[in-house]
């Protein structure tokens, strides 16, 4: 009686002790709730809220900056020569598509997002007839904001 490899019921007698099997060690190593998102970081959280999409780059770059302000909060001060640089270096891109990201991720928001959210956070520190806040004014009053 020759044993074939490549019929069906081996194949199937096979798939099934596989899967039992996988089964088994998935089960040994299974972590109670582990099956629940990952939490959120706090300026990542208030982004979320702000209605900014997480797929954007400026999304990214903003978390970063705003975990980096809240260490080093003097890089406020100059983003050109600070704080851009770090997040370019940090992302492989440049100071220029940086500042833009950002820029367009500000403006999402702005546009598309928590209305309500957006007054508690800016207030009237924005000045309406020029639209959404600059780099800098966001990052400080969402940093502020953070630090409440």
């Amino acid at each position: 009686m020759s044993y074939d490899f490549f019929s069906m019921n081996t194949i199937c007698e096979n798939a099934v002790l596989h899967h039992r099997l996988f089964y088994c060690v998935s089960e040994l190593f299974r972590v109670p709730g582990n099956h629940k998102r990952p939490q959120l970081s706090r300026p990542a959280q208030l982004l979320h809220e702000l209605g900014m999409p997480s797929s954007l780059s400026g999304y990214r770059f903003l978390e970063f900056a705003m975990n980096m302000l809240a260490k080093q909060p003097h890089l406020l001060k100059n983003l050109d020569r600070g704080l851009y640089p770090m997040i370019a270096e940090k992302f492989d891109s440049t100071n220029g598509r940086v500042e833009k990201n950002i820029r367009c991720a500000i403006e999402r928001a702005w546009l598309r997002g928590n209305p309500t959210l957006i007054r508690e956070i800016f207030g009237y520190s924005v000045n309406p007839d020029q639209g959404r806040p600059s780099n800098a004014e966001f990052l400080c009053a969402v940093c502020d904001y953070l630090n409440r």
